[in-house]
């Protein structure tokens, strides 16, 4: 941290210095040209004025650089503005927790329809800047989260505020950094005045950046564990360790539940969804998609590029996970208890329904705007969906077509009976036996589990999907041997998925290549289409040799231009002729990657002309 602030603060004197430098000689040189040759004094002044230019020039990209690292301006948060007449006791329990942890004071809080909670800085505008701090919660955090729960989430996040803190000083320090990058960046990208400074800051930037973040996101790690037992000794981990699994499991039902029901039924235009949302939550928890939910968070691990730790060390850490001596007896996790009162009836009182209210209006503005495309491709798939019910016959293709759009879009029940009939007239149907598996996973798994395991040996294509359920369910059991041999398959399958997609899509001339095995008319049909194009000077067809999926080859088309110079007028007709390329089977759009023999690919052309067949031709 010292080093990425040591540095733009030299770069910013060094300009300063050269600023100065440059001003004397000027000086100097007007001076001997008012002196020596007073005819030339109309020169001097241009002379002044160019010079100016380049020095305020100079100046300005210093201001930029120590304003952006020493007094960043911050924005305020988005959302709904909380004033101490709103929320007298939240305001008095805030304060009142400030004054105890030896907090920065919190001056605002502000409502959020995320289930969210986290400290905002922001540049207040006076003379100085001053940094004011915004606590930021999400009403749906507040209806779900007992006021015990809501105490700890709120005794966390000022614990990043504690005076003293040696912690705090770090992430702080990290954070200006990250924004002070980000301003110069934008400093880039925006090409305002003074932005000439800017590249010689990214060149560095490209080589600090990956040596400071990981070093960054292990102190942030290790300051979010300080913050919760600062959040443990101010509530208790009991409490903590409730409010973080329920911000885990509300999370996924808020994406996969309340909100999928508002936006594929529209709701939102008849009523204000966070209105009901503290009843929709009580309809739903618990049950056992919950206990599920909470299996597959306890499967997270820390990885690297989280600067929060996983769910499974924070709650380890709070002695909240049971402790399981005998390996081969589980030990179910246990779901946090509904609370009887929430802690948006307790911190906002009456004052909720107004809040409410104003909440709703700034989601239709800042929301709602950005679910118009979501909510027309729905429309679009449910109409899909009615095309193909009202079908007498379907294809393999449609059957599967279908069964997807009705696990997105119809009821349950409904959903259950077409993928039974489906096993019934084609029992071997991976898709039918995922679907019906997941639906049934929660109230009957010794019915899912059979279905689940066929469909991983059925098709390969639903391993990710069929093994994130399984092992969710065993861990939410407590069945953590067999959860994590389910998640080791996922992640061995997702390796070979990710080396394949590579070798698919980044093409080296050091690649094995092998004849393409076209027909003769097939590779005639592509000689003609490709002949019309006066540019090309010389086409060729090969096969690259891939190591994953052999059965699904991959093509390289190789044209070599009369240019031999790539401009954008050659990278438009590289784009139109893979978009237009005449292809029939065992080519196809998606398997036929189009280069051309230019720059790196240059030194590939005799290795073309040696394969066979591999000419369509030369001219």
């Amino acid at each position: 941290m010292a080093l990425g602030a040591l540095f733009p603060l030299l770069f910013a004197i060094a300009l300063v210095v050269l600023a100065l430098l440059i001003s004397a000689g000027i000086a100097y040189v007007v001076w001997k040209i008012f002196v020596s040759y007073p005819l030339l004094s109309r020169l001097a002044v241009y002379a002044i004025i160019i010079s100016a230019s380049f020095i305020l020039a100079l100046l300005y990209g210093t201001k930029q650089i120590v304003q952006s690292l020493f007094a960043p301006q911050l924005p305020p948060p988005d959302g709904v503005c909380l004033t101490r007449a709103d929320a007298p006791r939240l305001f008095r329990i805030l304060d009142q927790m400030c004054e105890r942890m030896d907090a920065y004071p919190i001056e605002d809080v502000v409502i959020v329809p995320d289930m969210d909670a986290a400290i905002h800085p922001w540049t207040a505008h006076t003379t100085f800047r001053r940094v004011r701090y915004s606590l930021i919660l999400g009403l749906p955090m507040l209806d779900i989260l007992s006021p015990d729960q809501m105490r700890a989430v709120i005794a966390h996040e000022l614990a990043h505020l504690i005076r003293s803190s040696d912690e705090r000083g770090l992430s702080a320090k990290a954070t200006r950094l990250y924004i002070f990058w980000q301003q110069m960046v934008k400093l880039v990208e925006q090409e305002e005045k003074g932005a000439f400074v800017a590249p010689a800051m990214l060149r560095f930037y490209n080589w600090f950046l990956p040596r400071f973040h990981p070093l960054a996101q292990v102190a942030e790690r290790q300051h979010e564990q300080y913050a919760d037992r600062i959040a443990a000794a101010v509530g208790t981990p009991k409490a903590l360790a409730e409010a973080l699994v329920l911000i885990g499991l509300s999370e996924r039902w808020l994406h996969q539940v309340f909100w999928n029901r508002i936006m594929e039924d529209e709701l939102h235009r008849v009523i204000n969804p966070f209105d009901n949302l503290r009843q929709s939550w009580e309809q739903h928890y618990p049950s056992a998609r919950f206990q599920r939910w909470l299996g597959l968070q306890l499967l997270e691990t820390d990885t690297p590029d989280d600067p929060h730790p996983s769910w499974r060390s924070r709650l380890r850490a709070l002695g909240y996970l049971p402790v399981q001596t005998d390996l081969l007896t589980p030990v179910k996790p246990e779901l946090p208890p509904r609370s009887s009162e929430s802690a948006a009836e307790f911190l906002l009182g009456d004052s909720r329904a107004s809040i409410s209210q104003a909440l709703f209006a700034f989601w239709r503005e800042n929301v709602l705007p950005q679910w118009h495309e979501t909510v027309e491709q729905i429309k679009e798939a449910k109409g899909r969906l009615a095309v193909l019910e009202g079908k007498a016959h379907l294809s393999d293709e449609e059957i599967e077509e279908r069964l997807m759009l009705a696990a997105h879009y119809r009821p349950r029940e409904q959903v259950i009976a077409y993928a039974q009939s489906i096993l019934q007239n084609h029992p071997q149907h991976a898709g039918a036996c995922y679907v019906l598996g997941g639906l049934l996973i929660d109230e009957q798994p010794e019915q899912a589990i059979p279905l689940l395991e066929r469909a991983l040996q059925l098709d390969e294509s639903y391993t990710l999907l069929a093994c994130e359920l399984l092992a969710a369910h065993w861990a939410g059991q407590g069945e953590m041997e067999k959860a994590e041999r389910y998640r080791r398959q996922a992640q061995r399958y997702y390796e070979k998925v990710s080396e394949a997609i590579y070798e698919r899509t980044e093409i080296s001339p050091s690649d094995p290549f092998e004849p393409a095995d076209v027909t003769p008319a097939q590779a005639v049909t592509l000689r003609r289409y490709l002949w019309q194009y006066g540019q090309i000077r010389a086409a060729y067809l090969v096969r690259k040799v891939v190591k994953h999926y052999t059965d699904k080859p991959l093509y390289v088309l190789a044209l070599r231009f009369r240019s031999n110079t790539f401009t954008q007028q050659e990278a438009d007709l590289l784009q139109q002729i893979a978009q237009d390329l005449p292809v029939s089977p065992p080519l196809s759009k998606d398997n036929v990657v189009v280069i051309a023999l230019v720059h790196r690919f240059a030194s590939l052309t005799r290795r073309l002309q040696a394969i066979r067949r591999a000419t369509l031709f030369e001219r």
